[in-house]
């Protein structure tokens, strides 16, 4: 009898503990959504532009998602941000802006019918200010908002670029077989001498000219 009790009691155990992480499964899933900024490491030179994925990742329907993203606005600026295709983004103030001067970008959308699949939410365009190490972070005010405006994000992910010193691309070399012209490539033709054969039928008729009036001088005077 009391083995009869004993395997009682194991059994019940057994079954509230069944009981209780049935319940708990739910409850986690429901909370297992993130905000990622996508590559997770790159680099880059000094005074380049470049663009990072603003991804989210539903573990259950969402219908609002709030990316809000720091970076140091030391090292980085943002240029831009582009939403990703379906999104109808939120501009109320508190919910859109770019504040390059605290490095503080925040980007707000709903989705139609909601989102159950990772997607990305947009695309920012950074100008790299200066050389060192830059980390761009997904703060916790961020939100993912299922269709009861529960907040289901657990967490926000983290970039970190390296930013190089600029280095100028080496110079093309130039094409050859094309020479600057040179005065000796002008035509002789070009420039015309005075013993060329216009030349020298001009110089005979001036001397004739002259041997002319010489004899009509001398006759005259005979």
């Amino acid at each position: 009898r009391m083995a009869s009790l004993n395997n009682m009691k194991i059994k019940n155990i057994a079954l509230a503990s069944l009981a209780i992480l049935a319940l708990a499964a739910p409850m986690a899933l429901a909370g297992a959504g993130t905000i990622t900024v996508s590559p997770a490491t790159r680099e880059i030179m000094q005074g380049q532009t470049f663009t990072m994925s603003v991804n989210v990742n539903p573990a259950a329907a969402l219908f609002t998602a709030k990316a809000v993203v720091r970076y140091p606005a030391n090292l980085l600026e943002v240029k831009g941000f582009s939403y990703g295709s379906q999104w109808l983004p939120l501009t109320q103030a508190g919910y859109d802006g770019i504040d390059n001067a605290s490095g503080v970008l925040v980007k707000t959308a709903g989705y139609p019918g909601g989102l159950s699949v990772a997607k990305a939410l947009g695309t920012i365009t950074f100008k790299a200010k200066a050389t060192g190490t830059a980390t761009i972070t997904v703060g916790s005010d961020s939100a993912l908002l299922d269709a009861n405006s529960a907040n289901t994000l657990t967490s926000g992910g983290t970039s970190t670029v390296t930013i190089k010193p600029y280095v100028a691309p080496s110079p093309t070399a130039q094409a050859s077989g094309t020479p600057n012209p040179l005065a000796s490539d002008v035509p002789a033709s070009a420039t015309p001498s005075p013993t060329d054969g216009g030349g020298v039928w001009q110089l005979i008729a001036i001397v004739a000219l002259v041997a002319v009036v010489i004899l009509g001088v001398l006759y005259w005077k005979s």
